[in-house]
């Protein structure tokens, strides 16, 4: 994401591409006309992240070019107050997966959402905020950083490898 600027659609690396419901906006944390505060080491991997501002949106799917094991990434609401926020993990079927839903301060805030399957079956993920108490809010949009990803390798894999270390 650092590298990035202006509006995007997806973002990728190592082999993997994630697809946006809603054009996010590229912003620097901490500076002028970016985005204001993040949360700090060890609740997140740094405390001055690029991040995908939402602009207005208040629920972004995040949809995967191939299914992953593990899937996370940091997120904290705009407004100042606390917000409901819930990431839906879902496999290429539809089929959800799980919920993980946290309360996160608008003001430093950030936390990260990450899930392990330990099977390559996470496609979707469908980020959502909920407003304070999880009632909705007028406003409610987000920013996401720190997006990371792992596959567990393929059976085939395993073999080719193991017939490489034989001959």
């Amino acid at each position: 994401i650092s590298t990035l600027s202006g509006n995007v659609t997806s973002i990728a690396g190592s082999g993997l591409t994630v697809n946006f419901s809603a054009t996010m906006a590229v912003l620097k944390t901490g500076v002028i006309n970016g985005w204001g505060t993040w949360n700090s080491p060890p609740a997140t991997e740094g405390n001055k992240p690029t991040v995908l501002y939402t602009k207005g949106a208040n629920d972004v799917v995040m949809t995967l070019s191939s299914p992953v094991s593990l899937f996370g990434f940091e997120a904290q609401p705009d407004l100042s107050d606390i917000e409901t926020m819930k990431a839906s993990y879902y496999d290429a079927g539809d089929v959800l997966l799980g919920t993980l839903t946290l309360n996160v301060s608008g003001n430093a805030g950030a936390l990260l959402f990450a899930v392990s399957t330990g099977a390559n079956d996470i496609a979707k993920i469908d980020v959502a905020d909920s407003g304070p108490g999880g009632t909705g809010c007028a406003g409610c949009d987000f920013a996401l950083a720190q997006v990371r990803f792992s596959q567990v390798p393929e059976p085939v894999s395993f073999y080719l490898v193991g017939l490489g270390i034989l001959v």
